[in-house]
């Protein structure tokens, strides 16, 4: 059955698949069957490859960066299962003479509602502090503050950077191909955030806890016949294994 839903997406006969498999997901997620759950979240994962990989012909963007952004209301959820959070996925991909050198998902939490628009109002700055934008961004909403977003690139990288949402052409399946992939980037995101959340609450019923665990702190120790004292830390939260946070001690 997998093999024949993978010919029919090829096919484009199929464009309700990663939908379908959206869904299944999330049931999973919900119904505790976290290996089923994962087995989705993989194909989703692998069918997104396949999509760039049979995406329009990008090359005329020549030096581009590409934004596109997709919401979901309300991700976060307590104990209560009360909502709280809004959080945004912001997709970027990186033209650069004419080749695609890649893309990364940037993931942002408000407990304010804001569009789309004014994310990236904040968001596109913020992201080009450090590094100098191409002659041209392409965006799936429109920053509010565009025209000073443009002049405040003119005047800090001396050149002017066109910010534009592009409306037809191969520039606008760009933008499209993003779209697509921050929607598949937050609905994974949705379900690993709920599956390790109801491990940590199963966690703290099965050692009788008062509440929920935020943080979790491994420790070990080794050493090669008394000398080579070395110490290892990981850490691990209801965002999953916190890898930034890992620390190695040397033991005197």
């Amino acid at each position: 059955k997998i093999v024949e839903e993978a010919k029919s997406f090829l096919l484009g006969k199929n464009k309700n698949l990663q939908p379908k498999l959206e869904n299944k997901m999330e049931l999973a997620a919900k119904e505790l069957n976290y290996e089923e759950a994962a087995v989705n979240r993989d194909r989703i994962r692998a069918l997104n490859i396949i999509q760039n990989a049979q995406g329009a012909d990008l090359r005329h963007l020549k030096d581009a960066d590409v934004f596109a952004i997709s919401s979901k209301k309300n991700l976060a959820i307590n104990e209560s299962n009360t909502i709280n959070n809004n959080v945004y996925a912001i997709q970027v991909f990186f033209f650069r003479s004419g080749k695609n050198f890649g893309n990364r998902t940037h993931f942002i939490k408000y407990h304010t509602n804001l569009n789309s628009e004014r994310v990236l109002d904040s968001f596109i700055p913020q992201f080009y502090d450090l590094q100098t934008p191409p002659p041209k961004i392409l965006v799936s909403h429109l920053p509010t503050e565009k025209e000073l977003i443009e002049k405040a690139f003119l005047i800090k990288h001396k050149k002017r950077i066109k910010i534009i949402k592009p409306n037809r052409g191969e520039s606008h399946k760009a933008v499209i191909l993003g779209i697509t992939n921050a929607e598949q980037a937050i609905a994974i995101k949705i379900t690993d955030y709920n599956s390790q959340k109801n491990l940590l609450k199963n966690l703290s019923k099965k050692l009788s806890l008062d509440t929920i665990p935020e943080r979790i702190e491994v420790y070990d120790n080794s050493h090669f016949s008394g000398y080579n004292m070395i110490g290892a830390m990981i850490v691990s939260s209801d965002k999953g294994f916190e890898k930034n946070q890992y620390r190695k001690f040397n033991i005197k």
